[in-house]
Formats: C-alpha cells, structure tokens, sequence
C-alpha cells in the first residue's frame, strides 16, 4: 500500500512499472541523471521510500520550486554539496551578485547571509544514515542553483522572490518534519490548545503583566504540533484606552523603541507587509511602501486594495480587527484643465460596486491584465472605462485595449456614462 501511495502521489518514482515509455524518456534523458538514469530526486524518493526513519511528506517539499513535478537539475547524487568544496559559500556568493539587477546590494547581501544561515543550521552528519535535514540541505542547494541558473523568461526576473521563498519555505518545513521525527513531540499541544492551557483568552491570566493601565503584555513559548517552534508577543488593550497613530517610519526614525518615545506612545508595534524584493514595481510606488490600507488621522495614504485583516479604529469606536476591501469604497477624483482664462475644475467619485455593480475594481490578486472595451455577450463595449491607480495617483487612463495592473495599485473599470460632462482626457489633468 506505501509503494502505490508513492506511485499515485510521486510519478517521479520511475521504479514503478506502470510508468509510460514517454515519461521514463523524459526522465532517464536528462542530462544531471546519473548512469542508472537517475535524478537526485528520484534517488532521493528512492530512499525516502526505503528508510523507515524519513517522513514521506519530504517528497512533496523536494519536487517544491521546480519547473514541474519532474524537474531536478543538478549532481544526481544525495550529497548536499554535491562534490564541491564549500558550495553553501559558493552559492552564497552567487546570490549576493545575481539578485543585483533585481534589488540593491545591501538586500542582496542579506540574502545569501539568510541562506548560509539556514544551510549551516541544517547541517547534519549521521554515520551510515541519511537524515531529513540532509534532505532538506539538498534541495536547498540544487533549487538554489538552478534558481539563479534559469534562462527562463519569467523566472529570471523572478530570483529574488524565489530565492527569498525557498530559503524560508525549507528553514519551515524543517522544523515541521523535524517534530515529526521527535519521538516526544506527538504529545504536544497544538497552538489553539496551547493558548487555553495558558488561558491566554482572559486578562487575569498569570501570564499577562499590567505595564500601564488598560495595556497587557504576554508572550507565548514553547513547541505546538501544528506550527513547530512558537514564540509570540501579545499585547492587550482595554476597549477605548487608546489612540491608534500609523507613523511613516521611514521619514522619522526606524528604530521602533525611539519612534515610540518621540511620540510618547504608550505601545509601539511595526506595520504589516510592503514592498520589498518584487521585479515589476510600479512607479509612484517604491521599494517599502506598505501594501494594504493605511489611514492615519482620517487620511488614507494607501487604499485597502487586496481586502486583508485590518486593525483600525474610528473616533467613536475603540479599536477593533476586520477585513477591508475596495467594495463600497468611493474614490474621489479632481480634473482640472487650463484655459487662456484660468481653470477649470470639476470634482466626482466613483463607489466601487455602485447600485447596479457596474462599477468594477481590478487588483493584481485577481488578474495580471485586464481587457478594457471586451466583447462581451457578441457585443464590443466601447463605452467603458478604465483608471489606472498607485497610490493618489491616476498613472493612465484607457478606453479600449489590454491594461496592466499594478503590483500595489488596482484598476477602475466603469461606463463613460458615470463621468460628469467636461471631463476630457486630452490636455486635462486627472488626480
């Protein structure tokens, strides 16, 4: 039953003997196979299968980042360094110049430091045995090497992001497997039990400290079933004993424990996800602009494009979590345009969604490019319209054709009919 649990799960097993022709073709004529035809990942299914001590769930994360289930470029053979002296530093080295034409060097740099980290972590010598983190070690490096190695022309643009995901996605599923293979870890609690057990629901817990009135702190340590080692910070706040400021670091000062004294802050926590090694940014947008909703003292610098989990707060509600999207939102528009006697202006909005939904809101989420004016139902619709949003600002406008979205931006896709008479798109301008 484990043999045809493989066969059905990991095709790449080419010891089975219902495999096609076709495949063990594709398979035994690669040129990193060895004399037996052999990839280092159909060596490593091969042992995986035959060990009692490695977790089948290995061959899901080794086929990770490949081109397709089959893919496995590199030395054929179980050793992580593959023969090379020093290849983790070789490799290190190669990141810290190939990733240049996609982010600085100082990123560059804390790449391939993140990737020797995780390498000489999972180091692992155990005579006569192969081991997980030997596993896990290997396709680290292969995937790494071939990952900076693509011609492709998607993925070469891509490297950054890749390489950033394969370092963190093997560091985690390392300390997955790794319980897995600790015989005690079964009798851990998840982290949902974990937090009743500490009864982390209710502030008179033990384990919270009052450090001002209103304000609770408490951390969570130890080891779940479910997601491996855990160390959390929580900090609880009565309903109402707050303001919630959002503070642009960047232009004041990125050390968060000064950032909170200059402002006299009670609490101070950092923001959520921004703009970091992505190919394809889009200008007004720059490398670490936060992504998602921004507003602070009722001004929304960044629209809440991609619909996540917000904390936020009104004047006359305490603080609370939900998630915010675009649907129901108004987007308000000023058009200006010069005469020879001044300026015309005209201001309008546009509620996404609207009363009859005809008003349309494009992320990157949703599509890559969007076709302005389609057919639709056999009819052409040369009436609609498109806005091109980053940030506050429109960066294109369109009536017919194929549009871009941008990575943190969106697009407003709506009936010419809803614009207000005047508005003009030569010689006018639109914010």
């Amino acid at each position: 039953r484990t043999l045809l649990k493989l066969r059905t799960k990991y095709p790449m097993y080419i010891h089975a003997p219902n495999m096609s022709a076709a495949a063990k073709q594709r398979t035994t004529c690669s040129e990193d196979s060895d004399d037996d035809g052999q990839t280092w990942l159909t060596n490593a299914f091969r042992e995986i299968h035959n060990s009692p001590n490695l977790d089948e769930d290995l061959c899901c994360v080794l086929q990770a980042f490949g081109e397709s289930d089959s893919d496995a470029r590199g030395v054929a053979s179980l050793d992580p360094d593959g023969g090379v002296d020093d290849l983790d530093m070789v490799l290190q080295r190669k990141i810290s110049t190939e990733l240049l034409d996609e982010i600085d060097e100082d990123q560059a740099s804390m790449f391939g430091r993140r990737f020797i980290s995780v390498s000489n972590l999972l180091k692992d010598s155990v005579a006569g045995e192969v081991t997980t983190k030997q596993m896990l070690r290997l396709a680290l490096n292969r995937r790494t090497a071939q990952i900076l190695s693509t011609d492709d022309p998607v993925l070469s643009k891509r490297k950054a992001l890749r390489i950033r995901a394969l370092v963190d996605f093997i560091w985690s599923q390392s300390l997955l497997l790794g319980l897995k293979d600790d015989p005690t870890a079964q009798g851990n609690p998840t982290l949902l039990e974990m937090v009743e057990q500490l009864e982390m629901y209710s502030k008179a817990s033990k384990r919270y400290h009052q450090f001002y009135p209103g304000f609770y702190h408490a951390t969570i340590e130890g080891t779940t079933k479910d997601f491996g080692p855990v160390h959390i910070n929580i900090l609880r706040i009565d309903p109402g004993k707050c303001k919630m400021k959002c503070i642009d670091a960047r232009v004041v000062d990125t050390d968060l424990s000064a950032l909170s004294k200059k402002y006299g802050a009670i609490a101070a926590i950092s923001g959520g996800f921004f703009l970091y090694s992505e190919p394809d940014i889009v200008l007004p947008s720059k490398r670490t602009d936060p992504v998602g909703l921004l507003c602070s003292d009722g001004h929304i610098d960044g629209p809440p494009v991609f619909e996540r989990s917000t904390l936020h707060q009104t004047g006359s509600q305490p603080v609370a979590i939900g998630v915010i999207g675009m649907e129901g939102m108004t987007c308000k528009f000023r058009y200006q345009k010069h005469y020879f006697g001044g300026i015309s202006t005209i201001e309008f909005g546009l509620t996404v969604g609207g009363v009859q939904g005809d008003v349309q809101c494009v992320d990157r989420s949703k599509a890559a490019v969007v076709n302005v004016g389609k057919v639709k139902k056999g009819k052409h619709r040369k009436d609609e319209v498109a806005f091109v949003i980053v940030g506050k600002q429109v960066i294109q406008v369109m009536k017919l054709g194929l549009v871009k979205v941008p990575l943190a931006g969106f697009v407003l896709i709506f009936p010419a009919s809803l614009l207000p008479a005047g508005v003009e798109f030569e010689g006018g301008d639109l914010t």
